[in-house]
């Protein structure tokens, strides 16, 4: 249903477009046809700006999950048990450089 309203308001942007051109001539059709792209171009805007804004929201839950991760490597590496453990070590270094 949705897909055919899609069409629908595609068909009737250019008939009406057509129509307008036929009654009062090509300047206003060009007008009509400048507000349309205008449109569009808003519409992708506020698109593309959601999306980076999840995004940037999926980002920084990535870091602060590699932080955590960091933070509980750091507690593990400094109990007596494995004090010093070289595998450790560089877990918490490769955690650091992500």
């Amino acid at each position: 249903m949705e897909q055919m309203n899609k069409y629908v308001l595609f068909a009737s942007a250019i008939l009406n477009g057509i129509l307008l051109m036929a009654v009062v001539g090509i300047i206003p059709f060009l007008l009509y046809l400048s507000v349309l792209i205008n449109l569009v171009f808003l519409w992708f805007t506020s698109k593309s700006l959601i999306e980076l804004n999840n995004i940037e929201e999926d980002m920084v839950h990535l870091m602060n999950r590699n932080e955590l991760f960091l933070e509980n490597l750091e507690q593990i590496h400094g109990l007596e048990m494995y004090y010093g453990d070289e595998n450790l070590q560089n877990l918490i270094d490769h955690s650091r450089e992500l």
